[in-house]
This record gives structure tokens, sequence and C-alpha cells, in this order.
């Protein structure tokens, strides 16, 4: 426990330390990540694809806002937030 975390401008108060925490640059891990799903042949769709639903069975297919379906079979479902396409399990 310290007094308050290591910031100029903000009191955060009493909080925990973490001596010899690990740190990366998010930005470069996700860009090396998706370089290497590219270099197997993946794909990473994002601008314009807003999932709606993802049915469960194999090929998966994955329903868009926009109408499109892509059929897949794996799906990564990376959000900061719960909700109901994380609890999608395949029969």
């Amino acid at each position: 426990m310290v007094k308050k975390a290591p910031l100029s401008d903000f009191d955060t108060g009493v909080c925990l330390c973490f001596p010899r925490q690990g740190q990366f640059d998010p930005l470069k891990y996700l860009t090396g990540l998706a370089e290497a799903i590219q270099r197997r042949a993946g794909r990473i769709y994002t601008t314009d694809m807003h999932v709606e639903k993802i049915p469960g069975g194999l090929p998966i297919c994955v329903e868009t806002s926009s109408g499109k379906v892509v059929r897949t079979d794996a799906v990564v479902v990376a959000t900061n937030s719960p909700n109901e396409l994380t609890s999608v399990e395949n029969k």
C-alpha cells in the first residue's frame, strides 16, 4: 500500500503498488497480433462490421448490422464491456 499513485495532476488517495510489474505498449502488441493473424491467412473485420448475432453451430455464421454474413470456424469477441455475444457457445 502506498499513500497515492505517482501522478502529479490527480490525487488518487491510498492505492496498491506492484513493484516490478510488467508493462507493455498495447498498440505495439495489437500491431504484432494483427500481423500474425494475417500471416496465417486470418482476416480481421473492424470498419462497418458491427456484429448483431453469432448463432451456435459450425461453421459459424456471424450476422452483421449491415446484413453481411461472415462464415468462419472461429470467432474472437474482443470487447471491454460484457454483452450477450460473449456467452455464445458452439453446439
